[in-house]
């Protein structure tokens, strides 16, 4: 900006010096009029000064909104990358926690006969056992915990899947409370009397709330008792 003022300061000067140069001196009005030239080309430059410098200004706080644009799209970016990296860990947690779980359901299966032979010497339970299935006392236990609770009471390792599909979606606890076509549990079903898991509230799709298993298995327990091992097994 400063050399665009020093350049339009000497085409002033110039201009004049040429004016000077081609007029000669003849009388004070002729020098009168070359006065009031001169000052329009002063107020000329001025104004062409002052637009410039308004420009300036003008390309300056462009520049300045910019920047604070910029950054705040930096801002954003970085906030979009830590979020990414912990749906990141989320998910790799997740991955770990499904393939314990694989794992500890196949270690399950190969000690389901002894866990078959043991749950046959406890054929008849007291109803104070049923009181640790309470909801209250639910919320802090472990899945190994109510795979274990459910193979004492319900003795329902020996029992094969039902056609229902959806015991993939509770590996720890599949063969434990799935009831549907399941010895006298199926007979009850038959006659209106209890539900599938798959048919209790909160069970949606391939999602099922842990609070649904826990309340559901409390409530079999509660009004049909555990599972008598001299009936016969429909399948």
């Amino acid at each position: 900006m400063i050399c665009v003022k020093y350049i339009l300061q000497f085409l002033t000067v110039y201009t004049l010096c040429s004016y000077a140069a081609s007029d000669k001196p003849d009388t004070k009005q002729t020098d009168n009029s070359r006065i009031d030239r001169i000052g329009e080309l002063l107020t000329n430059q001025n104004e062409r000064i002052r637009t410039l410098e308004n420009i300036v200004i003008s390309q300056k706080t462009e520049i300045h909104n910019l920047k604070f644009v910029v950054s705040k799209l930096e801002n954003k970016d970085r906030f979009h990358e830590r979020k990414f990296l912990r749906l990141s860990q989320i998910l790799a947690r997740s991955s770990q926690n499904m393939a314990t779980t694989t794992v500890y359901h196949i270690e399950q299966n190969e000690v389901s006969s002894q866990n078959q032979s043991d749950s046959e010497e406890n054929s008849e339970v007291d109803e104070s056992d049923s009181s640790d299935l309470q909801p209250s006392r639910m919320d802090n236990l472990a899945w190994d915990l109510l795979y274990n609770i459910c193979k004492s009471n319900l003795h329902c390792t020996k029992f094969p899947r039902c056609d229902c599909n959806n015991c993939t979606v509770m590996p720890t606890v599949d063969e434990c409370i799935c009831w549907k076509e399941v010895g006298p549990v199926a007979d009850k079903k038959e006659n209106g009397d209890l539900e599938c898991i798959t048919d209790h509230e909160g069970f949606t799709g391939n999602s099922l709330n842990r609070h649904v298993i826990e309340v559901s298995l409390y409530d079999f327990v509660e009004t049909q008792g555990p599972v008598d091992d001299d009936e016969p097994i429909h399948e």
